[in-house]
């Protein structure tokens, strides 16, 4: 019997995670599947500062002890798990010997570059070595998902397996309406940071950031460390930031997908946008709270024009049309999880819209592509972790819980299926 093969577009912490447990459950005898990694630059691009989405010196927002296995509850056995400890933040920090250093200094969170030396550490590990490539389209053929992707020389090669996994956070949103491109005066949350000398630069000149998330947080944070004389507005609807807790039950719903499945829907939508969408870190919020040179503008924007040298935000305000002129405007409004769903041939394609897609997620995080008049909604192999939050629980999208997310995938290609 052939083994499956599951193909993995992108080589971030969730790419690590799937390949870490094959490699166990090879290793015990439970399960056989085939792993390939297709990334487009390097492991933990998104992370190292390098590539954009970080500078790669603002703290990790979750908890190390959440890596690769948490929270090491594996429906593969406990087995698995005490075998996944050899992946972890703890195993990392030995390797390093600098373990005791790191518990008697508070257990500080890493910065963004260190994660990504944790997780290229635990590629050195692994058997599995990642295909340095870009996916451009994927489609279903003679039952099998193909993907095809250009290599670094660009030259075009083709993949197949028996299912896909689409990671990372997708393409930075532009203004809803706006007909704005991306420029060196108009960035966004993974270019801005190839920028950031650019705008220390500019001395004591007017900049916007349009967002109220840790998208928008984390870019305010570094604007203040580099560009500390610049005035800045953070325009949203609110007209104020808002902050989450990280108290037990918070967490609890991003670790334990079980409890979140017993919450409404409408609960279930509260809890995302209370807890994880527009919201900042308490830590984050206090620095800003201390920064003079920053406003909370509300306003719903609408559109964004280049004038000269200039660039200028039309917004509204109560009924009323409000236009403001910046040096440089920073949209952080974070980024489109949808994004991957344009690489799919037509056969692929969702025909739902996004609220019904998102909303039927399955247990193994696969997106659904159309009604089913007998069963609901009908499924590919296609699995969106991004997408998975309503429906399966807001862990699976961040890292939050890596070893389920691994678990519910890689269920789907074994005897343990739910």
């Amino acid at each position: 019997m052939l083994r499956p093969e599951l193909l993995v577009v992108g080589g971030g912490p969730k790419a690590l995670a799937l390949a870490a447990k094959c490699e166990i459950l090879r290793e015990l005898g439970k399960a056989d599947i085939g792993i390939t990694i297709i990334e487009r630059r390097e492991v933990g691009a998104n992370w190292c500062g390098d590539h954009g989405y970080t500078n790669g010196l603002q703290h990790l927002g979750t908890p190390p002890e959440k890596d690769l296995g948490f929270p090491y509850n594996s429906v593969f056995g406990p087995d698995v798990d005490a075998m996944m400890l050899r992946y972890s933040w703890h195993a990392f920090r030995v390797y390093q010997r600098r373990y005791g250093e790191w518990i008697d200094r508070g257990k500080r969170h890493p910065v963004h570059k260190e994660w990504a030396h944790y997780l290229n550490w635990v590629l050195s590990l692994l058997k599995c070595i990642p295909v340095i490539g870009e996916v451009q389209n994927v489609r279903y053929s003679k039952g099998m998902i193909e993907a095809r992707y250009a290599t670094q020389l660009g030259k075009l090669r083709h993949c197949k397996a028996d299912g896909i996994v689409f990671t990372g956070p997708g393409e930075p949103q532009k203004v809803r309406g706006s007909q704005h491109t991306w420029t060196e005066n108009i960035t966004n949350g993974k270019n801005f940071w190839q920028r950031l000398d650019v705008f220390a630069g500019l001395g004591s000149g007017n900049v916007a950031v349009i967002g109220g998330g840790e998208t928008a947080a984390s870019i305010l944070l570094a604007l203040l460390a580099k560009a500390p004389n610049l005035n800045i507005d953070l325009i949203n609807r609110h007209g104020t930031i808002f902050t989450r807790g990280e108290s037990y039950h918070e967490n609890l719903m991003y670790t334990d997908s079980g409890v979140w499945k017993e919450l409404s829907a409408v609960d279930r939508s509260e809890f995302i946008r209370r807890t994880d969408r527009g919201v900042f870190s308490v830590e984050s919020k206090k620095t800003i709270d201390h920064a003079e040179r920053v406003r909370f503008v509300s306003g719903d924007v609408r559109n964004l024009v280049e004038i000269g040298r200039f660039v200028q935000v039309h917004m509204e305000r109560d009924g009323k049309a409000v236009d403001k002129l910046y040096d440089k405007v920073v949209v952080a409004l974070g980024f489109d999880a949808f994004a991957p769903l344009t690489m799919l041939s037509r056969d692929l394609a969702p025909e739902l819209d996004r609220q019904e897609i998102i909303e039927g997620v399955d247990e193994y995080l696969r997106v659904p592509i159309a009604n089913n008049p007998t069963s609901g909604y009908y499924y590919y192999n296609i699995h969106m972790p991004m997408l998975a939050a309503m429906a399966q629980g807001p862990g699976f999208p961040n890292l939050s819980c890596l070893g389920t997310f691994a678990d519910r995938v890689l269920q789907r290609y074994t005897s343990f299926a739910e």
